[in-house]
């Protein structure tokens, strides 16, 4: 995945996952470094307002988790966005979701190595990586 090369004040447009919410634009307030706790890797973590979003991944790291910044937006557009990376995206039947994460359900197991809620208190996923099903009894990733 290309990378975008972001700093504090410009404007991104932020996508959700999911058909629920809005897509927007907004401005980075601040970019911070921290480091993963299991490797000690270095990366940047982007706040815009009050939520945080992983600067590797660029997905949301706080509630509503369901969004991730799709791109930088240029200077002096208003609705031009320049892609700067190559954007999954899945279809993923509303139904069949949980309350649980929903980045694992739709993402697969996988998408835990790189989260770093994994085995915190605030983990969703937990049930999921041991049963490989959401509380739906749906295996994941959810198709």
């Amino acid at each position: 995945m290309a990378r975008i090369k972001l700093k504090t004040g410009d404007t991104v447009h932020i996508e959700p996952m999911t058909g629920f919410g809005d897509p927007s634009n907004a401005r980075i307030t601040s970019i911070q470094k921290r480091y993963r706790e299991k490797t000690g890797k270095p990366y940047d973590v982007i706040s815009i307002g009050g939520r945080l979003f992983d600067g590797d991944t660029l997905n949301a790291i706080t509630s509503p988790t369901a969004y991730y910044i799709s791109g930088k937006v240029t200077q002096g557009a208003k609705k031009k966005i320049r892609k700067d990376m190559v954007i999954k995206s899945k279809t993923v039947s509303q139904s069949k979701l949980t309350p649980e994460c929903w980045s694992v359900q739709i993402w697969g197991r996988l998408y835990c190595k790189k989260c770093e809620f994994r085995d915190k208190p605030d983990c969703g996923g937990k049930k999921i990586r041991k049963t490989g099903k959401n509380a739906k009894g749906f295996k994941v990733p959810i198709a």
